[in-house]
């Protein structure tokens, strides 16, 4: 996974600006959550590894929310929810790749599947939602 949005300068304190608790405080949900009757991690055609469904997913079942610490640093697996704050995912979900024509999308933190998924089919969402 890459980065959705550029940082920016950088993670300096502007007047006016919200605090990283402040921001990740509306994100206090986004907890782990066991997927693994759902999906599962194995080497991607796509890209390094994969997530994948274990089972048929029908379009619109909420998988599961994205889990991470938030950060001021790029890495592949963050996910910018403001041009400076990041989320480091740290569950299984990280694995989703990229792909124009997804069948996952991401709505605030929520993984939602967008059209029905056969077992063994890998998950994709497009980045630049």
């Amino acid at each position: 996974m890459t980065a959705v949005k550029s940082k920016g300068d950088g993670p300096g304190k502007k007047k006016g600006r919200r605090s990283v608790e402040s921001i990740m405080a509306d994100y206090k949900d986004a907890r782990p959550s066991d997927v693994s009757d759902k999906v599962f991690v194995a080497t991607s055609a796509v890209h390094g590894k994969g997530l994948f469904a274990a089972k048929r997913l029908k379009a619109g079942t909420v998988l599961s929310r994205l889990h991470g610490m938030p950060t001021f640093d790029d890495g592949i697996y963050v996910l910018w929810i403001t041009d400076e704050i990041g989320l480091e995912l740290t569950n299984d979900l990280k694995y989703i790749n990229h792909d124009k024509n997804p069948n996952a999308a991401y709505s605030d933190l929520d993984v939602t599947i967008v059209r029905d998924v056969k077992a063994g089919e890998e998950l994709l969402h497009d980045y630049g939602w």
